[in-house]
């Protein structure tokens, strides 16, 4: 195993201390992990190359991480204007189920009057962009 030297201004040897007083099982734990977060790792290289060798897949993946981007939008509009799902929900007349399917469902688009009133009523307006 290696050991990455990491040493206080004590001059004490943290990384080393705490492998010293880990448990066996805690060890097999760290190196499941690792090893998961490696194999983790392998499948999204495998991903991307799969999504670079395919136009459709490629369109759709864009198409859903503009999708993740504006729910990631309207719940930190949200967030910054100081409401809760709650009281969103009261202000804008919408269920606060409703709201939360809005900002993290992503098996189901919400409908164009659902994202304006929740809009509407944290003080936002939808606009519409065009690319370069």
């Amino acid at each position: 195993m290696n050991i990455i030297e990491y040493t206080t201004k004590g001059g004490k040897n943290l990384i080393k201390e705490y492998l010293d007083n880990i448990s066996a099982k805690e060890l097999t734990i760290m190196k499941t992990l690792q090893g998961t977060k490696i194999q983790l790792e392998d499948l999204e290289i495998e991903r991307q190359e799969l999504i670079n060798s395919d136009t459709e897949l490629k369109k759709s993946d864009e198409e859903w991480e503009q999708e993740y981007q504006v729910r990631k939008k309207l719940r930190e509009a949200r967030e910054t204007a100081g409401i809760n799902q709650k009281l969103l929900g009261i202000l804008s007349g919408l269920d606060h189920r409703a709201i939360s399917r809005v900002e993290t469902n992503t098996n189901v688009s919400p409908n164009l009057k659902t994202v304006i009133k929740y809009l509407n009523a944290i003080g936002y307006k939808l606009d519409v962009v065009k690319v370069e």
